[in-house]
């Protein structure tokens, strides 16, 4: 799988856990994107008052087959020992498939379109019936959609660390998010321009200091480990609001010591020099595959 099959799978199994978590008829207590568990075949573990859940989500431009879809369910259901299983498709699928419904224990929703616009404006609209059954019923489908980006920046940065979200945690994530922008109303700025032009300005200064372009300096920070990403990111104001942590505000985000995320921090700034450096020599969008590993 290249990068970018790579990263549009990390936003489209984060998108439809962003949906299921907003779905009022889903009565979950916890959540872990990749959790750090023996099975890679988990992408998502989904904690309830009796009983656990393992889902996989795959996607995928090529037409899904049955044998392959069979398979795949086979193997995570030997994967891990669970009280639910399930496998999400998104992609084109044979009849065969559409019509499976489960194999073994692993159940097989009806296959999803691949379309990410598709998937933020089912969960904008999520967005909209949450808010409104808590009395926030005025945020525009501007803001709404501003809203789901700025969730699906916090789940990926959560999946890097393995981070368990509780349902109370999530809702007042959800209440913080919509409260910050109702007080920013006052000043009567596009908040959602605000945010795109803070975060350009950051990757502007950013390449300035390391005499690059910013197209290149995005393209090497892609190439980093989830974990030094994200650190990164967040530490230079990358991301969602464009905001810069310090290793403390990071820290807090994750359950983590400040030392940790500024040891991680450290990691990614040799990495990413490294990266630069072989951009340099080899060409744009080169990849090296060895990585500093964080004990």
């Amino acid at each position: 799988m290249n990068g970018s099959a790579s990263v549009r799978g990390y936003l489209v199994q984060t998108m439809i856990c962003l949906l299921d978590t907003l779905d009022e008829k889903h009565q979950w207590s916890a959540v872990t994107l990749e959790p750090d568990i023996d099975s890679t075949k988990v992408d998502v573990l989904w904690y309830y008052p009796n009983r656990v859940k393992c889902t996989q989500v795959k996607s995928s431009h090529r037409q899904f087959n049955k044998a392959d879809v069979v398979e795949h369910a086979n193997a995570l259901q030997e994967s891990v020992v669970a009280d639910e299983y399930e496998l999400i498709l998104l992609g084109p699928c044979s009849q065969a498939v559409v019509e499976l419904g489960s194999v073994g224990k692993v159940r097989i929703p009806v296959p999803k379109n691949l379309d990410l616009q598709g998937l933020i404006e089912q969960a904008a609209h999520k967005l909209d019936k949450f808010y409104e059954a808590r009395d926030y019923n005025f945020v525009s489908a501007q803001e709404r959609e501003l809203l789901t980006h700025h969730l699906v920046s916090r789940l990926e940065a959560y999946s890097s660390f393995s981070f368990r979200i509780t349902r109370s945690f999530f809702e007042e994530l959800l209440q913080e998010a919509v409260s910050r922008m109702y007080s920013q109303r006052k000043d009567k700025v596009d908040i959602l321009e605000y945010y795109r032009l803070r975060i350009n300005r950051n990757y502007d200064e950013m390449a300035e200091r390391y005499h690059v372009s910013t197209t290149r300096l995005r393209d090497a920070i892609m190439t980093l480990s989830d974990r030094h990403r994200v650190v990164l990111t967040l530490r230079n104001g990358l991301r969602g609001e464009g905001e810069k942590l310090s290793n403390k505000g990071v820290a807090l985000e994750f359950g983590l010591t400040a030392e940790r995320i500024r040891e991680l921090d450290r990691q990614a700034k040799v990495i990413l020099k490294r990266r630069l450096a072989q951009q340099e020599k080899k060409g744009v969008g080169v990849q090296d595959q060895s990585t500093v590993t964080p004990k």
